[in-house]
């Protein structure tokens, strides 16, 4: 799952904010809508960005 988050995290930042999953996400021809729903979703302090821990959630939600 680390090696997942860090390539998500574009910048390096250790948090994972709407511009680096929407590049990744694209190829899923999801909107900025969709993306910001899926974010939210999983974004348990509502700071806008996944930290690893809501990171795992985002994963775990979304992929498995």
């Amino acid at each position: 799952l680390s090696s997942i988050f860090d390539m998500f995290d574009i910048d390096k930042s250790g948090y994972v904010e709407f511009s680096e999953i929407k590049r990744i996400l694209t190829d899923l021809n999801l909107t900025d809508v969709e993306i910001k729903l899926i974010i939210d979703a999983c974004d348990l302090n509502a700071d806008g960005k996944l930290s690893r821990k809501e990171f795992g959630e985002f994963i775990s939600k979304f992929y498995f």
